[in-house]
């Protein structure tokens, strides 16, 4: 039977959640943390907003992390954010 500690068990538990990334808006100092692969869901949204609302329409099962939306919809661009990885 292998035996570990509470330091060990928490950096386990630590490794399998989802990457966790803290963005700060250079001009305006606004941060969000996201989950995941946001960097996806940006893209996506992004290619949204430039589509015919027919193609559009067709892609509306699409539903991002809320956190997402708000850097997507902030003042400034979101390209322009600093990322920091937070462990």
């Amino acid at each position: 039977m292998v035996r570990l500690d509470r330091r060990t068990l928490r950096r386990l538990e630590r490794s399998s959640l989802p990457e966790r990334s803290k963005l700060v808006c250079p001009v305006c100092g606004w941060q969000v943390v996201v989950y995941g692969a946001w960097e996806m869901d940006l893209m996506a949204l992004d290619w949204l907003a430039h589509q015919d609302d027919s193609e559009a329409d067709e892609h509306s099962a699409f539903s991002p992390h809320p956190r997402v939306l708000a850097l997507h919809g902030h003042e400034h661009p979101a390209e322009d954010f600093v990322e920091r990885r937070v462990s």
